[in-house]
């Protein structure tokens, strides 16, 4: 098989920030090297793996004492485990406690966003690695603490870019307004917002004697094909975008169960006039977002397309029967249908 593609492998990670959030969209803390999501166990709403070592994170009862919610799981083991509970807040300024010691090598954990409580349980995981987890505690659609901003960055591969540049200057395509565009290492240029990211990449299908959809469609059914393989995703139907720059934005909606619930995940094209594909990948929230995923395209522009003579159709309303409200059902039904599982790792 070959090797996928950067915005596939990366899709299941979270939105604006590299973060892992709980199933119920409120809380989430930041990725942390080595940790990927599995399949949670209800009533878990999070749940994360790295070999041996287990997290866990589930709802507890509203405004419950956080002391009082790991002395009780701990007892729950072993009733005569000593109390000792340290609290302190994350560098979000979420307030959690956390038992002194672990009791038959679970450690546990509790913490408040207003009123909601959740209770944690981690095997296998030091304390001090278990409280620089949650230190990086945050509310989903917040950037972690220590998270660039969008006009900050954390080394090469993550510097911020005004513009990028395809097919040797014939193609391009600004920064998304009040968001950030970052290049990566094999080609990809990811822009991306709160609640979404887009990959963008020139396409390895040559169009040759193909049309420029037949390409488009040829990229989009092998790499489909991958991110089936890859994450187990359930797809829907390919839908045509027409944008005001002469392009036209094939996407395919996906149900990945490793996805942040309630999300969509897209692998796509954009099929040129003159020129080969480009390739897209990504993810989003809402049919708002796409919209605005489908408004940053429209602002690429395209020296193949004019030579062409494509013409440049009025912008039309996007199909959200057919692309936002088939997606997100996906979403929702292809998640619920597996048991429901939260942001961006992989099961085996």
């Amino acid at each position: 098989m070959p090797a996928l593609p950067l915005m596939v492998l990366l899709l299941p990670c979270a939105y604006a920030a590299a973060s892992f959030g709980t199933a119920d969209g409120v809380l989430a803390l930041q990725e942390a090297p080595g940790w990927e999501t599995s399949h949670p166990e209800p009533p878990a709403l999070l749940s994360l793996r790295r070999g041996a070592a287990r997290f866990s994170a589930e709802a507890a009862a509203d405004d419950a004492d956080l002391s009082a919610l790991v002395t009780r799981a701990a007892r729950a083991v072993v009733p005569t485990h000593p109390p000792g509970v340290e609290r302190a807040v994350s560098a979000a300024g979420l307030p959690y406690a956390l038992a002194s010691r672990p009791v038959a090598g679970r450690l546990f954990a509790a913490a408040a966003v207003d009123r909601v409580r959740y209770l944690f349980e981690f095997r296998g995981v030091p304390g001090g690695e278990a409280r620089s987890l949650l230190d990086s505690l945050h509310r989903q659609g917040e950037a972690p603490p220590d998270a660039p901003g969008p006009s900050e960055g954390t080394g090469a591969a993550e510097v911020s870019v005004a513009e990028a540049v395809y097919f040797e200057g014939a193609v391009r395509l600004g920064a998304p307004a009040a968001g950030r565009m970052t290049p990566h290492a094999d080609g990809w240029v990811v822009g991306s917002m709160a609640t979404w990211r887009a990959g963008v990449s020139e396409s390895k299908v040559a169009p040759l004697a193909d049309s420029p959809r037949e390409a488009a469609e040829a990229s989009i059914q092998r790499r489909s094909e991958l991110l089936v393989a890859a994450r187990r995703c359930k797809g829907g139907d390919v839908i045509d975008h027409p944008l005001a720059n002469g392009w036209t934005v094939l996407e395919r909606p996906f149900a990945c169960p490793d996805a942040v619930p309630g999300s969509v995940t897209f692998v796509g094209a954009v099929a040129r006039e003159g020129g080969r594909p480009l390739d897209l990948a990504g993810d989003y929230a809402s049919a708002g977002d796409f919209d605005a995923i489908l408004a940053w395209l429209g602002t690429g522009t395209d020296r193949a397309a004019s030579r062409a003579g494509a013409p440049l159709p009025e912008p039309a309303p996007r199909p959200r029967s057919a692309a936002s409200v088939l997606a997100l059902a996906l979403g929702a039904a292809g998640l619920a249908g597996l048991g429901f599982t939260a942001f961006r790792q992989r099961a085996p």
